[in-house]
């Protein structure tokens, strides 16, 4: 098990790690790709589960080939879907908060997130979260998102610490890459891949629950 205490900051992912809403963000998916072009895009959402939302709208337009669309406005109009659908559904995990409250007074706490800012305070807002939190940021910060190491680089570069001193919290498998990249320890949460999975992945350690980190 890692020791928490000899980092100066924790970084969260969004969804799958503080909020349980990954299921909500792929069933959006569906529901933009089916109202738009009459496509199922089926219910394998490993090669996008961690990435920005034109990250996936892109590759499942290229899956299905489908040449003619406005990006922007499918960005936009799954935003929606995913508001609508989430309000008032999204849920935290057990110990979560214990685990925040015995962190936050001895190290940063931040979340550095795929999803756009607007859904990131969406998320802490409902979960009632968003003071624990030091430092939000968004994929928007970036100019590549999760699988490449850009936003955690720029999160301990904004927060004035090396690398090293920070551990980050992930769910994904592009999470978990995109954080070994930046060469940062990095947990795996098993919300949405097993622990072979997240191992396989890179993550130095993996956990069911986030009582494993409060002992």
């Amino acid at each position: 098990m890692l020791d928490l205490e000899k980092y100066k900051a924790i970084i969260f992912d969004n969804d799958g790690v503080l909020v349980d809403s990954e299921y909500l963000s792929c069933y959006a998916l569906n529901v933009l790709f089916d109202n738009f072009f009459g496509v199922d895009i089926g219910k394998d959402y490993s090669r996008v589960l961690g990435t920005s939302d034109r990250y996936a709208i892109k590759y499942y337009l290229k899956k299905h080939s489908i040449n003619k669309f406005d990006l922007e406005n499918l960005i936009l109009e799954k935003g929606k879907i995913y508001f609508r659908i989430a309000k008032d559904k999204l849920k935290t995990f057990p110990h979560l908060e214990r685990l925040l409250l015995k962190l936050k007074d001895n190290m940063k706490l931040a979340v550095a997130s795929s999803g756009s800012h607007e859904k990131i305070i969406f998320s802490l807002d409902q979960i009632k979260y968003r003071n624990y939190f030091d430092y939000i940021f968004s994929t928007e910060d970036v100019s590549k998102g999760k699988p490449n190491p850009d936003l955690f680089l720029h999160t301990a570069k904004v927060m004035n610490l090396k690398v090293g001193e920070c551990v980050v919290i992930e769910d994904s498998i592009n999470g978990i890459k995109a954080a070994k990249s930046a060469n940062m320890d990095v947990i795996g949460f098993t919300s949405s891949f097993s622990e072979e999975e997240l191992k396989a992945a890179g993550a130095d350690i993996v956990i069911r629950s986030f009582m494993e980190l409060l002992d």
